[in-house]
């Protein structure tokens, strides 16, 4: 009897374990997803083309380019400072500069420039501007940027006693025709005591106050332009991510603070360089942290964000490379940042 339980037990024994043999074999292991992280090159603020086959970057005061596979020579294409540069097509960059005339014992003028540059180094003038601030009425040069259908233009501000005035001028044209495209809506910063946010036309022919209540920095419109990133301070040492809604004008907290910093680093305050992916759907988010001892702000870890439940992917997990100024490839599988020590990476996600 006890020879025939045991035998029973054996072929239970056995069987629970083949039964457990396939179904595990029939799973599908758990993915852990992998970050291909390579550098490319030495170099600050890198910045993709509209392709994403080359990266526009600094070293020391020159803008270079070089492929996006790192492979090839660096091409150094223009002295340039400060780094203002934007791509304008696969092929040619605009750029913006400002330099300080000597006076001659003279009142001190400025000169203001905008052009563009090929990748090969040729330059065009778009518009020179000299400045004069100790005048009644002046004009001055603002940034380059570039608008969601790819219209490429910068403002020309008029300063006058009884106030300053400013006029969109279009470099390059993109999908909408120049009278729509001026009519796509840019996220400011309301100066105080006014405060909030504003969404306005490129054209400045209409605007929306979104909020005046809550401590809203850094705000973002999102790709469809559909809703507005912002960092959100709680406290003096405590801030958050937040998701303004357009169609409600809902707020969202993404719960995502600085608290989670790269192993090592002691932090208070923060300051966050979020991005928006090109479809809206996720974010990438590092932080600028003060650490206490040193008192510096420094950049920490990499995080996808998912903007919908706010579920969050650690990218890099590094305490001795500090990820600076990360920015999304064109078509959202990889991204691109600096590191303290004046590397270029490129870490593919998809």
């Amino acid at each position: 009897m006890k020879n025939k339980n045991l035998m029973i037990g054996l072929i239970c024994l056995v069987v629970l374990v083949v039964v457990f043999f396939m179904t595990t074999k029939s799973q599908k292991p758990e993915e852990q997803q992998k970050f291909e992280i390579i550098t490319i090159g030495n170099g600050f603020r890198p910045s993709w083309s509209p392709d994403g086959k080359k990266l526009a970057f600094m070293q020391q005061d020159s803008l270079c380019i070089l492929s996006a596979d790192g492979k090839g020579d660096i091409k150094k294409i223009a002295r340039l400072e400060p780094p203002v540069f934007e791509w304008m097509s696969d092929s040619e960059l605009v750029i913006w500069q400002n330099r300080y005339l000597s006076s001659g014992g003279k009142r001190p003028r400025e000169e203001q420039k905008i052009e563009v540059v090929n990748v090969n180094g040729k330059k065009t003038l778009v518009q020179e501007q000299l400045i004069d601030k100790q005048e009644k009425t002046y004009v001055t040069l603002g940034y380059p940027f570039v608008l969601n259908d790819g219209t490429v233009g910068y403002y020309k501000n008029h300063y006058k006693p009884e106030g300053m005035t400013r006029f969109f001028k279009i470099i390059k044209e993109g999908k909408l025709e120049p009278e729509q495209a001026k009519k796509q809506l840019l996220v400011f910063i309301n100066p105080p005591p006014e405060g909030g946010i504003r969404l306005e036309s490129v054209d400045g022919s209409k605007g929306n106050q979104i909020s005046t209540e809550r401590k809203f920095l850094n705000p973002q419109l999102s790709p469809d332009g559909k809703k507005i990133l912002v960092m959100e301070e709680l406290d003096f040492d405590t801030t958050d991510l937040a998701i303004i809604y357009l169609d409600s004008n809902k707020v969202t907290n993404l719960n995502v603070s600085c608290a989670e910093v790269s192993p090592g680093v002691f932090a208070r305050g923060a300051f966050s360089l979020a991005k928006w992916s090109p479809d809206s759907k996720q974010i990438l988010d590092t932080w600028y942290i003060r650490e206490i001892y040193e008192g510096e702000m420094v950049p920490v870890d990499l995080y996808l964000i998912n903007a919908e439940d706010g579920t969050k992917k650690r990218i890099t997990h590094t305490s001795e490379i500090h990820e600076n100024r990360p920015e999304w490839s064109p078509d959202g599988t990889r991204i691109v940042c600096g590191t303290l020590d004046g590397k270029v990476l490129v870490i593919r996600i998809k």
